[in-house]
């Protein structure tokens, strides 16, 4: 292989990569990712319900503030 091939082949891997990234790390499932992490007990978040709604979402499922209040507690 030429250095021009190569660049063609390297060039191509970094666009296959920054492709499948894309896909993978959406906005919709980062935004999944940062639910999850407000269900930890040590997170700031912890059962804010701002914070968990995407995956609430996910289900149509309703809560009320004072039911993450209580199981804080």
């Amino acid at each position: 292989m030429n250095n021009v091939e190569l660049r063609r082949l390297y060039f191509s891997v970094l666009d296959h990569i920054l492709r499948e990234m894309s896909a993978r790390f959406n906005e919709h499932n980062s935004k999944l990712a940062r639910a999850l992490a407000s269900l930890e007990k040590k997170s700031d978040k912890f059962l804010d319900t701002k914070a968990i709604q995407p995956l609430l979402d996910l289900k149509n499922f309703m809560i009320v503030d004072t039911e993450c209040c209580v199981a804080k507690q």
